[in-house]
């Protein structure tokens, strides 16, 4: 699986200064064809050895430890609706982020690809320090772009969306079936 990589290029922070002369600007001196990061206060120049579109090792929003949220529903209905649509359908359905809640939430020290090379040989209870259910999601947020992870019954696999912000908002329900 290749994951897609951010680019600076993309990132609101990333300057190509392209005037004709020398100005000092957000406390550097800034120098025509130099590439700056303006995410903190003070500009940061980018160093030639510096990758020409990637992030460089010292990009300010890269989190380390990575960030990781495991997502589970948030009531035994939801649950159930999507379980049913599974069979009926006779196939997995994309998990919906208004389904789900933030079920807990911890550092973890590998990046999304060393996780997914890691769970085809380790069991998912070895690398993390949390429950995964079946159609529950793992993100794994490294700062740049998170990446969501779908428990199947036999095997993980890459989301290409998940409405993450939505189920940061949700809660547990607790239903008359969990009493």
């Amino acid at each position: 699986m290749d994951f897609p990589l951010p680019t600076c290029l993309a990132c609101p922070a990333y300057l190509l200064f392209e005037a004709r002369y020398a100005v000092k600007q957000n406390g550097v001196l800034m120098k025509p064809g130099e590439r700056y990061c303006l995410f903190k206060k003070r500009a940061v120049r980018f160093r030639s050895n510096d990758p020409k579109s990637l992030p460089p090792s010292w990009c300010p929003k890269r989190k380390s430890p990575c960030e990781v949220r495991v997502y589970g529903f948030k009531s035994t209905e939801d649950w159930y609706l999507h379980e049913m649509l599974c069979r009926d359908l006779g196939k997995e359905i994309q998990p919906e982020g208004w389904r789900y809640y933030v079920y807990s939430e911890f550092p973890l020290d590998m990046t999304p690809r060393k996780f997914w090379e890691l769970q085809k040989v380790e069991s998912l209870c070895r690398l993390l320090p949390s429950i995964v259910s079946e159609h529950w999601v793992i993100e794994i947020d490294d700062g740049l772009k998170p990446v969501y992870f779908y428990k199947k019954k036999n095997c993980l696999e890459v989301l290409q969306h998940f409405d993450a912000e939505c189920a940061k908002k949700n809660e547990y329900e607790i239903t008359e079936d969990d009493i």
